[in-house]
């Protein structure tokens, strides 16, 4: 019963759409369908996106019994969804670490990116030369009374050939080479390297966290009476 001002449970009751209940309807039942009436919007899509939607009806349970700290309804309404949007970045980064969505067991996590040029260049020049020279001649006579001398003077000849020859051979040849190669690689490294082990690290972690669900409902203690 209501001493000073409201109690949730009155709030949650008419805002539910519940009352008057054929049946028994348990207090979570009211605070779940009074969430859309008590929270603006934008409060209910936040917990959604991080999957904690259960938070608003757990918040409304937890101070069931409890009067709101305003005179009316809908100031403390205002209130209520002030806090939870102007400390939205904060519990939104808890929810995310006690989630483990970061690695938070994993002491070693970089990236080494490698990066190299390669460039070569080579240039070769040959040059060959040559000549030859070959000159022949044949000598013929068919007088036999002639003598082999009359031949080498190149007397008493019936027929002689005389070729002569000249050549010359040239060449030269030049080969340039060039080469260009570049080299992109990243290596990433993540896990774990120390000598202190998953469970122990588990547990470190274990024993820092804390209730995130807790800490957004001591923050809202403020919009209720502190008398009992």
């Amino acid at each position: 019963m209501s001493k000073y001002t409201t109690e949730v449970r009155y709030l949650c009751e008419s805002l539910s759409g519940l009352f008057p209940p054929k049946d028994y309807v348990s207090p979570l039942e009211y605070c779940k369908a009074s969430v859309n009436k008590i929270f603006d919007s934008d409060i209910i899509d936040n917990f959604k996106a991080v999957k904690h939607s259960d938070l608003l009806p757990n918040l409304l349970l937890h101070f069931y019994t409890r009067e709101i700290g305003y005179e009316v309804y809908g100031l403390w309404r205002l209130n209520l969804n002030r806090i939870l949007r102007e400390n939205w970045y904060t519990y939104a980064a808890l929810y995310e670490t006690a989630d483990m969505k970061i690695k938070i067991i994993d002491d070693v996590d970089y990236v080494r990116e490698f990066e190299g040029i390669n460039e070569s260049t080579s240039a070769s020049k040959s040059k060959s030369n040559s000549s030859n020279t070959n000159a022949q001649t044949q000598k013929y006579s068919d007088t036999p009374q002639g003598e082999l001398d009359g031949i080498s003077t190149n007397k008493y000849l019936t027929n002689v050939t005389m070729a002569d020859g000249n050549g010359e051979n040239k060449s030269d040849s030049e080969n340039d080479a060039q080469s260009k190669g570049e080299n992109k690689s990243t290596e990433r490294i993540r896990g774990k390297q120390g000598s202190k082990t998953y469970a122990a690290m588990l547990q470190e972690y274990r024993n820092a966290i804390y209730n995130v669900q807790l800490r957004i409902i001591n923050d809202c203690e403020t919009l209720f009476m502190q008398i009992w």
